[in-house]
């Protein structure tokens, strides 16, 4: 080894000395999955009194249904009208328990539930009311008198309704709220405390006829009626907040306000963000909330605003104002779990498919517009999830089939100073339960993963997620032990993670036999998103061709002229000006490339080449003369090289002729008309063909077509005027209509359907090759007769990983992640070989946390999963030293 690099290479050791941290993203290995379990009027618990083995078998079925659906939370009425559900020093029992307010129930409810739901693996928060006393009722136990002779409570009579609260413009109220919640959280383990929306009576005067208006009038603060009731609020709010940081905190504060909030009429202006973009902020003077002022002053953990509005309702559509809420809760530096209404279920005939799809698109609306990998969903109420206590089911079953298909952790809180837990100690098996010595801690809680025998450590962790997979997460208990069920038992190992109170995953302990990493390259592929069955084309005859690109799929609607551009939620609200026929391709800038005449229409005439921008809608409209065009019509258009919207080339070929290919090159935003013409195809017949291009860029290298719906498929080299062709073939396949062409890992590969007529299994598989590196199985049939392609194509993410697009008969469009495995240790840049450049990739990756060009399999050098500083040491003592420790 030269002097220098070893010179270099203890520099680099200096630095790793010096304390490098790795970097980890969260993805949807983090979402909160709530219920709201309401016990006021016993909408939802109990539905019996005086009874508790009914009541704690009711809370049970609850459980065990969330839990096996894996929803992760409930937010519990503890105090609906200042009573409790526990054993409380300040207020009476709830009559919701006994029927008598003030009864004891002869246990303790709360209690119950955080036991019941820590043996599931759920969070148990609970859900307070801080103000409301009365909607009517004079309450007369010794507690209630007590608030009466202090004077402490406010009331409002709207018709023949008298709501009553505890006057918040008192500093007797603040304590008396602070008190209980403070009672609440040193009692019992609950992980969180939600206030909902019950603040100041809905239309209590802002005028001289209030009842409080003399207090505001005597206090002589410099504040209008409103700003005084607003800030009572928020200095309630506050002081309950930093309660919670003194006493315990790990215990998470959120409050569920009204779904609006921010205008431009109300307080977007007041605390200097984007508003609210819909909808009226009625809370803001109705019951003086004033979410983002929370926000602002960091005096909430979690925000859950009420969101109970479909996404296709007409003033107050859910996907903007959760798109919104993200965003104002990533300002401030909190989460936003949005707070969904389900009741419409139990109305009439709603209890269907379609909608239970509508609360599946909302919740996908919040994981898409999350700004901090946060997102959450909480249903309100939880006995319309599976139809406990009166209630409808169905929707439950429905979210874990095509949402909750695996657990998740809660999100975790990121803003408060963290223990720092090691890796759980002494992992065992006993008999079939998992063991490990307990964490000291509060709210310590440990995540168990299972992971097949056959996935190395590498394999299983990943940067898209913190740590280990969500793909193997099977549990979250707050023992430090784990009976496995059947199903996880045999040839699997095992990992557990400490989890502190604030949701921070530790290092794992490992368990069992892992493979160790294998320099045998393979490949393989997995499902990222879908969407089956896409409700906005009436057949599908209507598309003629789909693209993706960038991670978004673009489809032609032949009856409405559209493109349109789908996300992994569904329509993303981009809508292009297409063509009835139109044909779709992109260039090397990222811009679609749109063709007017596309199969089955002849190009006649002086026919439009059209390049989008999706993302700016920047669009330039270029005019061909009809002496390129030489063909009948085009089945397809190839990609195009450079930047279409300045410069770049673009190539067409005919599915009549046979004999042509049109060239189109593009020169500063402007047909280049000297370079525009028509090419011959020396001795290959492209009737019939479907023909894409692959480039490397504007380099000089020859443009380089391939016909793949020839028998055999073929490769065209362009040698400046004319085409050379030779023929290449596919496993177990000839000619293939959809196919895509592309060229990584330094292989010329085609993505292509494995089956005729139509249908959804495709391969990927090298030119000339005799097996496929990866296929899919066909999973669904269409009619042989429908135009719609099976379309695939693909595009280049990094050197470890390939995005494969799909669209088939029906509107189902697929994502798919191909992925290669394997290759040298320490092999950091995926180059093939191991030196001071791997060292110099994975030094830059520690400091910056950018994963690009990474082989994480590779990086992963002293073998103990993840990457981080030892890994460096590792690797450093290897190029100095030319040897791996455990070898």
């Amino acid at each position: 080894m030269k002097i220098t690099n070893r010179i270099l290479l203890l520099f680099i050791a200096l630095a790793v000395a010096a304390g490098i941290g790795a970097n980890a993203d969260e993805a949807l290995k983090r979402e909160m999955r709530a219920a709201w379990i309401a016990t006021v009027y016993r909408i939802d618990w109990p539905t019996s009194v005086n009874n508790p083995s009914a009541q704690k078998n009711e809370l049970n079925a609850y459980l065990d249904n969330l839990q096996a659906q894996n929803i992760n939370a409930i937010f519990l009425q503890v105090r609906t009208m200042c009573d409790a559900f526990y054993q409380s020093s300040y207020e009476p029992w709830s009559s919701y328990l006994t029927g008598t307010r003030g009864k004891d129930p002869g246990y303790d409810p709360l209690q119950y539930a955080v036991e019941q739901c820590h043996a599931r693996g759920i969070q148990c928060h609970a859900w307070v009311n801080p103000y409301r006393w009365s909607t009517g009722t004079n309450w007369n136990t010794p507690q209630d008198q007590a608030l009466i002779n202090a004077g402490m409570l406010l009331s409002y009579t709207s018709g023949s309704t008298t709501t009553t609260i505890l006057n918040p413009g008192l500093p007797a109220t603040r304590e008396r709220i602070v008190n209980v919640i403070r009672e609440i959280i040193t009692k019992y383990d609950v992980d969180g405390v939600v206030f909902d929306d019950y603040f100041y009576p809905s239309g209590i005067p802002a005028n001289s006829s209030a009842a409080d208006y003399n207090l505001w009038n005597d206090s002589g603060v410099d504040m209008t009626f409103a700003d005084w009731r607003r800030n009572n609020v928020n200095m309630m709010v506050r002081d309950v907040y930093n309660m919670i940081q003194d006493v315990k905190p790990e215990v998470r504060f959120g409050i569920s306000p009204a779904g609006v909030a921010g205008t431009a009429a109300t307080s977007a202006g007041l605390h200097d963000v984007t508003p609210c973009p819909t909808g009226s902020d009625w809370q803001y003077n109705g019951i003086f909330s004033d979410p983002l002022a929370w926000l602002e002053q960091g005096t909430i953990d979690y925000i859950s605003p009420q969101l109970y509005w479909k996404t296709n309702h007409s003033t107050n559509p859910f996907g903007p104002l959760t798109k919104w809420w993200s965003y104002i809760a990533n300002h401030y530096g909190r989460h936003h779990y949005a707070s969904h209404s389900i009741s419409f279920l139990a109305e009439g005939s709603n209890n269907t498919t379609s909608s239970w799809a509508e609360i599946a698109q909302q919740i996908s609306y919040s994981r898409q517009y999350t700004e901090n990998d946060a997102p959450g969903a909480v249903l309100y109420s939880a006995k319309n999830i599976n139809g406990n206590n009166g209630g409808v089911g169905g929707l439950g079953n429905y979210l874990f089939n095509n949402m909750f298909q695996h657990p998740a952790l809660i999100p975790a809180v990121t803003w408060k100073t963290a223990p720092g837990y090691d890796a759980p100690a002494n992992l065992e098996m006993n008999g079939n339960t998992l063991e490990w010595a307990q964490r000291e801690g509060t709210l310590v809680k440990y995540s168990v993963y299972a992971v097949p025998s056959d996935i190395t450590v590498e394999q299983a962790m990943s940067t898209a997620f913190d740590g280990i997979k969500s793909d193997y997460l099977i549990a979250i208990t707050y023992k430090p032990q784990y009976t496995l069920p059947s199903a996880y038992r045999g040839d699997y190992w095992y990992a557990v993670c400490n989890i502190d109170g604030y949701g921070n995953e530790s290092e794992p302990a490992i368990l069992g036999d892992t493979p160790g990493p294998s320099t045998e390259i393979s490949y393989s592929i997995e499902k990222v998103w879908e969407l089956p069955n896409l409700g906005f084309f009436s057949s599908t005859g209507d598309v003629r061709q789909g693209f993706g690109m960038n991670g978004k799929f673009y489809i032609n609607d032949k009856s409405t002229s559209t493109i349109y551009e789908v996300g992994r939620t569904g329509l993303t609200g981009v809508a292009l000006e297409g063509g009835a026929n139109c044909g779709l391709s992109r260039d090397e800038a990222g811009n679609l490339v749109v063709s007017d005449a596309h199969f089955p229409n002849a190009w006649t005439g002086n026919p439009v080449i059209k390049v989008v921008n999706p993302a700016t809608e920047e669009m330039n409209t270029y005019t061909l003369p009809a002496s390129v065009i030489g063909f009948g019509r085009s089945d397809n258009i190839g990609f195009a090289r450079g930047n279409m919207l300045e410069d770049g080339e673009l190539y067409v070929v005919g599915a009549t002729s046979g004999t042509n290919i049109s060239r189109i090159a593009i020169s500063g935003g402007e047909l280049d008309t000297d370079n525009t013409y028509l090419a011959n195809c020396d001795g290959v017949t492209t009737s019939n063909t479907t023909v894409l291009n692959y480039y490397n860029d504007l380099n000089g290298e020859p443009a380089v077509l391939y016909v793949t719906r020839n028998s055999p498929p073929v490769k065209m080299t362009f040698d400046g005027e004319g085409f050379v062709g030779s023929s290449f073939s596919l496993p177990n396949k000839g000619a293939c209509n959809g196919a895509f062409p592309f060229v990584w890992d330094g292989k010329e590969l085609v993505v292509y359907p494995t089956l005729d007529n139509y249908r959804d299994g495709f391969a990927v598989a090298e030119m000339n090759a005799a097996e496929p590196l990866v296929s899919v199985p066909q999973a669904a049939t269409a009619n042989a007769n429908d135009f719609t392609n099976n379309w695939l194509n693909a595009e280049v993410e990094n050197q470890r990983n390939v995005i494969i697009y799909q669209y088939y008969p029906g509107g189902h469009i697929t994502v798919w992640r191909l992925t290669k495995h394997g290759g040298p240790r320490g092999d950091v840049n995926d180059d093939g070989t191991v030196d001071i450049s791997d060292a110099t990739t994975l030094i830059n990756y520690l400091l910056n946390g950018d994963a690009t060009g990474i082989n994480m399999e590779g990086a992963n050098c002293d073998l103990t999963g993840g990457v981080d500083i030892s890994d460096a040491t590792t690797l450093i003592n290897y190029l100095l030293n030319g040897t791996w420790p455990n070898e």
